[in-house]
């Protein structure tokens, strides 16, 4: 049976928060996940009022460059 894994929580998008500091850190990270066998990535970033200020248009913005 082949299945298809999808990573449900990254910190992927570059620069939001905690997670990828650089675009470049953030292709690697993908990379890394469809080496191993990660065919879905949902980026998750933190969005809490006072210490990760991320708003739709920033996060779709990173989307879209990634």
């Amino acid at each position: 049976m082949d299945t298809d894994l999808i990573d449900i929580h990254t910190h992927i998008l570059p620069g939001l928060d905690d997670g990828a500091p650089s675009l470049q850190k953030a292709v690697e990270m993908a990379a890394i996940a469809a080496r191993d066998g990660i065919k879905s990535l949902v980026a998750t970033p933190h969005v809490m009022r006072g210490a990760f200020e991320n708003n739709r248009t920033d996060i779709l913005k990173k989307v879209q460059d990634l």
